[in-house]
């Protein structure tokens, strides 16, 4: 079954949203996983921002989130980053001072990431658990953000993916996504496990 998230998801939600970039992640939030998937969990409780619970659905079985998706407008995506600011404060108490200025300076890594035009539903993130894994999950919430795509008449979905992540790449393959561009971070990124990304997007038939 596929729904909407809810409040009492946020753990399980973090986790697969941690899941869907752990590298990224690490890098913008100068944190471990343990620290990161704190601040994905406060994020996913605020309303009109990129990380929102109000952007998430899930694939639930007998009570067991399988996997999650999250999508919205690419029109809306520089809005939702932006309202993250609003919770500066609690996330610097969250992360300490040292970690906060950290952060704010390795948001520069934004700039070199492909632009979300106005006429694509972004795929923010998309994560199976492992134990669910070919069971067809990922398929099914790839179908409905094109259904959703199509309700509210956006021609195209979208997606960022790290270069490194070919196996995705050749599942975003199968259901028509194709390369529109790629980007390759400086070699200082390479500590971090970070080479570059690709956007992929697909054409809403």
């Amino acid at each position: 079954m596929i729904r909407k998230a809810e409040l009492k998801d946020k753990t399980d939600i973090s986790r697969l949203h941690y899941m869907a970039a752990p590298n990224i992640f690490n890098y913008f939030f100068a944190s471990t996983r343990n620290k990161a998937l704190k601040i994905l969990d406060r994020l996913y409780e605020t309303p009109d921002t990129i990380f929102s619970k109000d952007f998430f659905w899930v694939n639930e079985e007998h009570g067991k989130i399988k996997g999650a998706i999250s999508i919205f407008p690419g029109k809306d995506e520089k809005l939702f980053e932006k309202n993250i600011g609003k919770y500066g404060k609690e996330l610097v108490q969250m992360a300490g001072v040292f970690t906060a200025v950290k952060m704010i300076f390795r948001d520069s890594l934004n700039k070199f990431f492909p632009a979300i035009n106005e006429d694509e539903l972004y795929i923010q993130a998309l994560a199976v658990f492992p134990e669910y894994r070919g069971q067809r999950i990922a398929s099914t919430l790839i179908r409905n953000a094109f259904d959703y795509a199509r309700q509210i008449k956006l021609t195209k979905v979208s997606l960022l993916v790290e270069i490194t992540n070919e196996h995705a790449v050749m599942v975003y393959k199968k259901y028509g996504f194709y390369i529109t561009h790629t980007q390759e971070f400086k070699s200082k990124y390479r500590k971090h496990e970070l080479y570059g990304i690709h956007k992929v997007v697909a054409e809403i038939s």
